[in-house]
């Protein structure tokens, strides 16, 4: 897909101690990961069952990146119902448990930027018709190591139906269902009436079959949740306050195993396993294919009616008033229910109006639908008016108004639960509830005033001026409680004296962060609001894991209650592999869930990902990328056409090894002791990407763990105290001949720029970062790198140069480095403290640690180059390197990785010394000119006075030809936030001053973003000093797209010149756009290609 990742990284899925082998789960970045062939043969032996995942969403896409079958407008419009995604293979109803990984335009969490990929969806997909299918493919993948889930319809609110890196298996085709009238258990020769059900069912085709028999069943309300997920969750619904949950209505399952077993389990065989279905967590055992199910009789018809307490006015009597007859409906609910009511309701708590005044009493409202089985308007119209009598004996009529509705009957379950289904059920939307479980003594045993109170405080909200929204399910009562023995399984036992199953949606989900942060956030606020509430006011208690808090801490007790150590143990035996491992499911604490690292090639994990090699450095799996920034991530949006260059290198634990030298980070590491790491060059966007990146990495990685040994091999020379290194303004003694701190590659004559020979810098001394500005919620804030606007600003010609960009049509923007914000200017900010000096890694963190001697396990060798990495077999072993002073070479022994981020010129040289690539003169393209630090991205960080990101609009793309609107189309137009230049003010002479008169002078410097041309490098000799075959490639693209761009940008930068006020001495009067000809724009290219910066850079 142009301008976007075709890899990602995802969880790092180790186990850190649930048994005595730790493990992590393969991804495609190891080196045993199954090949496509692989894959193939697994299809084969599946009879074609196997489906690579390809996102439908992808037709939203230029190019269709995955070649999805399904036109975007289809997809836009289907994407807000449940039935769609239990439609697809990959797909989930809660994509944000997926990382919102391929989202059409429009659906929540969408972000033009981010592209579409695989992301947290399975790698595959097995769309199986029989159980020896999925035997077969549950064996083949715990074989491998490969992790396993497993999908019915997606509808889980908590994402357990997907995972990135895994092979699913999708029961949808199970669909078999007959009707048994006396179905005989094999334990007690009992019989039941029954329906023997498929797992590939929802609970809509369930019932409506259920119903030709006379029978019903116990299960979910909305008609498109899958049977399986709910039954082995518990399961209630309309009919579970009658008969008990979903799951006391199991008395057999077949269930296939990760071992490849399919077993019957009943009150005869495989007990265990009958109890752990049996509302022991969905997804966890095994993959559940058939149900045998209790019918029940028809109930008979179904009599509503519905009681409303709302607060009659806005004034704090009725808002306290309101929340008292809130309290008493529910301390009603206890006894209302054991005779024989049941419902769902729902309540409101309104935005506060004034968020900053303390203590403000929401207005709240509240409204229950009741509904019971074969009774009279009548009975229940006496039941719920003493109800209406006691809110308005507790309150009064003055403050708050109570209603109870007009009872009505429907003939049947059945005509109930059509109601209720007339519209589709949504779906695609992003949140994060808590609930409770509450029973009488949570109810009804406690004050008015005390439960009114509870009430206040669980309905709050993360955001201030939000509703806060519960949602009341009257679930348990008679029919849970009154559940015989026998069919009692590993469902919480909490439930037996629940009446109220409640949930709070008070927590937000940030949609400017990426899922992990938005869901760390919102589960951060429960942890630390609503839970403590639930625990003071329900201890002891639990929740429903269906619809709970998936983050909550202490999920074992609220979920599962005493039956968890129990279901350990089953687990394990069913499932030794731990191929099955979901979301806050049972021994799920053995595992990190981490989306962060499902994202784009634009993360790196520090917190979850590093800390499973620190405190487990033999076992675990690493994902490394190459941008990094706290808290907001920096996206780094396209991969370059050169990892052909690169073939993959074996790391083994122990100490880390760190080789730099260039600016741009361009490596990948995924270290295993058994796999490989694949490095692969990336174009930086708006920052300059420097190498030091990873100082910090080592840094970090050495203070985390002492016994992880560091060392990081600099090419150029010290910097402490180099004042033309500590003050930005002096960057332009690094690009004098000599100069130890610049490297400088010549490229071969270039036809495109008039036969000349091209010299391209690259930094070579520890330089420049990038950690955060003084926008908190955008960048890090609080670091030790400063971010500011320097210590001089020239604030009248700022103003100046704002004022002619507005003239033409672009405002000025807050904060232009966010990846969010495009076509507008801002006054540059600067990594300069408040003594003029640079902020950069180096200097804030390398150079501390090493004058005190802490760590002292991180080192630094400077002035030395790595020749080489030594590569045995899969593994590489050591770094040879010789340094400038001497010229003997020196090896050290690396024990776990090697990292290689000397910057797309420099990597290819050190692997193609080492023998991994092919050194042919011309066959890998490289991106040149773009990301890498020159003299026009030195001013950009150090001396602009203000900064720009520009694009063309749709009037303009025309006059640029008909190949650069085909590219444009490609690369940029579904792209919004992508620029296609950076524009800079410099208020001064950007140039060899002895050359003009002298005068006050200012400049505008702009450079490409994402330019089309490539060029490619390679070693032509073994030694450090034998020449490149560098050929730059600058504006050497096949239609000359670049010097297009170039051309246009030429003519931007000159129109908001002429609108400057200090432009020839004053401004000129009414202006208007200079229109250029044909024999116009033959001499702009002339010059373009002429120039002495490198174009795409300067």
């Amino acid at each position: 897909m142009p301008g976007k990742a075709t890899v990602s990284f995802f969880t790092i899925l180790c186990a850190l101690g649930a048994s005595a082998q730790q493990t992590c789960k393969l991804t495609p970045f190891d080196a045993d990961w199954p090949s496509e062939a692989d894959w193939s043969a697994l299809n084969t032996t599946l009879g074609g069952s196997l489906i690579k995942t390809q996102p439908v969403a992808s037709s939203c896409y230029p190019g269709s990146p995955f070649h999805s079958s399904q036109a975007c407008e289809i997809v836009k419009k289907e994407w807000g119902y449940s039935y769609y995604h239990a439609s697809l293979p990959e797909s989930i109803g809660s994509p944000l448990y997926a990382n919102n990984s391929c989202l059409p335009p429009g659906a929540p969490g969408y972000t033009p930027t981010k592209g579409c990929e695989v992301g947290g969806a399975p790698q595959y997909i097995v769309n199986a018709t029989t159980e020896e299918q999925v035997a077969t493919a549950m064996v083949w993948a715990s074989e491998r190591n490969i992790r396993i889930i497993i999908k019915g319809t997606g509808h889980d609110l908590n994402g357990r139906s997907s995972g990135a890196y895994s092979l699913s298996i999708w029961t949808h085709n199970f669909k078999n269902l007959d009707f048994d009238a006396a179905w005989r258990s094999p334990s007690d020769n009992r019989t039941e009436a029954a329906v023997i059900l498929g797992s590939g069912h929802n609970w809509g085709s369930a019932y409506r079959e259920a119903a030709k028999f006379g029978r019903v069943l116990v299960g979910g309300v909305d008609q498109t949740v899958g049977v399986g997920g709910l039954i082995q969750g518990g399961g209630h619904g309309p009919l579970s306050s009658t008969f008990g949950l979903a799951a006391d209505q199991v008395l057999q399952v077949r269930v296939v195993t990760t071992q490849g077993q399919i077993l019957v389990a009943n009150e005869a065989q495989n007990q265990d396993l009958l109890w752990a279905i049996r509302g022991g967590g969905a997804g966890q055992y095994g993959v559940v294919t058939e149900y045998v199910l209790k019918a029940h009789p028809n109930p008979g018809n179904v009599v509503s009616c519905a009681i409303e307490v709302a607060a009659a006015g806005n004034d704090s009597a009725a808002r306290e008033a309101a929340w008292r007859g809130f309290a008493v409906l529910l301390a009603s609910v206890p006894d209302l229910m054991d005779a024989g009511l049941t419902g769902t309701g729902m309540g409101l708590a309104s935005a506060l109006q004034n968020a900053s005044v303390s203590n403000t009493t929401r207005k709240a409202s509240v409204s229950i639908s009741f509904f019971t089985y074969n009774t009279t308007e009548e009975k229940v119209a006496s039941l719920l008016k003493p109800v209406r009598d006691r809110i308005l004996a507790e309150v009064g009529n003055s403050t708050v108004t109570v209603s109870l509705s007009e009872p009505s009957t429907q003939p049947d379950f059945i005509t109930f639960f059509e109601s209720v289904n007339e519209a589709p059920s949504g779906a695609g939307t992003a949140g994060l509830m808590t609930s409770r479980l509450l029973g009488r003594k949570e109810l009804s045993d406690i004050p008015i005033s005390t439960l009114a109170s509870y009430l206040q405080r669980i309905m709050v909200t993360q955001d201030p001026t939000g509703t806060s929204v519960m949602v009341i399910g009257l679930q348990g009562g008679l029919g849970p409680r009154n559940v015989p023995e026998v069919m009692r399984g590993a469902l919480n036992p909490v439930w037996r004296s629940t009446y109220i199953h409640m949930m709070s949606y008070g927590a937000s989900i940030d949609s400017n962060v990426s899922p992990q942060e938005a869901l760390a956030g919102a589960a951060q606020w429960l942890e630390e609001t609503e839970e403590p509430v639930w625990r003071e006011w329900a201890p002891g208690s639990g929740a429903y894991m269906n619809e709970g808090n998936a983050f909550d801490s202490m999920f074992k007790e609220d979920f599962y209650g005493a039956s968890y150590d129990r279901l350990v143990e089953i687990k394990r035996k069913y499932d030794p592999t731990e191929s099955l491992f979901v979301l806050s499911g049972v021994g799920s604490d053995a595992w990190d869930y981490d989306l962060n690292s499902a994202a784009d090639l634009h993360l790196v994990v520090l917190n979850q990902s590093l800390a499973c090699a620190v405190h487990s450095p033999t076992s675990c799996f690493i994902a490394i990328s190459c941008v990094w920034s706290v808290p907001r991530v920096v996206s780094v949006p396209s991969f370059l056409p050169a990892t052909s260059l690169f073939m993959p290198t074996v790391v083994t634990p122990e100490s880390l090894i760190v080789s730099a030298g260039s600016v741009t980070p361009v490596v990948v590491v995924s270290p295993r002791a058994t796999s490989s790491f694949i490095p692969i060059p990336v174009q930086a966007p708006f920052s300059t990407m420097s190498w030091d990146r990873w100082l910090l990495v080592a840094a970090r990685l050495a203070d985390a763990d002492p016994n992880l040994s560091a060392l990081v091999i600099e090419c150029g020379p010290d910097s402490v105290g180099d004042p033309a290194v500590d003050y930005p303004a002096s960057f332009l003694s690094h690009l004098l001949p000599g100069a130890k701190t610049t490297l400088t590659y010549k490229s071969k004559k270039l036809e495109s720029m008039a036969d000349r020979e091209v010299a391209v810098p690259s930094g070579g001394v520890l330089l420049e970062t990038y950690h955060g500005s003084d926008l908190k919620g955008r960048h890090g804030c609080g670091g030790p790198i400063y971010v500011s606007g320097g210590t001089y600003c020239a604030t009248g010609f700022q103003d100046d140069f704002i004022g002619a960009m507005n003239k033409i049509g672009y405002p000025e923007l807050e904060n232009l480095g966010s990846l969010d914000t495009n076509n507008g200017v801002q006054r540059a900010m600067h990594y300069i403290s408040a003594d003029g000096k640079r902020q950069d890694t180096a200097s804030r963190w390398l150079h501390p640690r090493l004058q005190d001697n802490q760590p002292p396990n991180l080192n630094v060798v400077v002035e030395s180059r790595v020749v080489r990495v030594l590569v045995k077999g899969k593994r590489a072993t050591r770094v040879v390197y010789k340094s400038r002073a001497q010229d003997t070479e020196r090896n050290i022994k690396a024990r776990q990785m090697v990292i290689d981020s000397r910057g797309a010129l420099g990597i290819p040289s050190v692997l193609e010394r080492s023998g991994i690539g092919n050194p042919a003169p011309s066959d890998v393209p490289v991106l040149i000119g773009s990301s890498q630090m020159s003299p026009a991205s030195a001013m950009r960080s150090n001396a602009q006075d203000v900064t720009c990101k520009l694009r063309p609009d749709d009037s303009e793309i025309p006059s640029l030809g008909l190949e650069f609107q085909d590219a444009w189309g490609k690369e940029f137009k579904n792209n919004m936030n992508k620029p296609l230049l950076m524009m800079s003010s410099l208020n001064c002479f950007p140039g060899e001053p002895t050359d003009i008169p002298a005068g006050q002078y200012f400049g505008i410097s702009a450079s490409l973003v994402y330019p089309f041309s490539r060029g490619y490098v390679h070693i032509t000799g073994p030694g450090l000093d034998d020449p490149l075959g560098f050929q730059a490639g600058f504006l050497s693209d096949e239609h000359g797209l670049d010097l297009k761009s170039l051309r246009w940008t030429y003519k931007k930068q000159r129109e908001v010149a002429r609108r400057n006020e200090v432009f020839r001495d004053g401004p000129l009067a009414d202006v208007q756009d200079i229109e250029y000809s044909a024999e116009d724009d033959a001499i702009i290219d002339q010059w373009c290609e002429k120039m002495s910066a490198p174009p795409g850079t300067c």
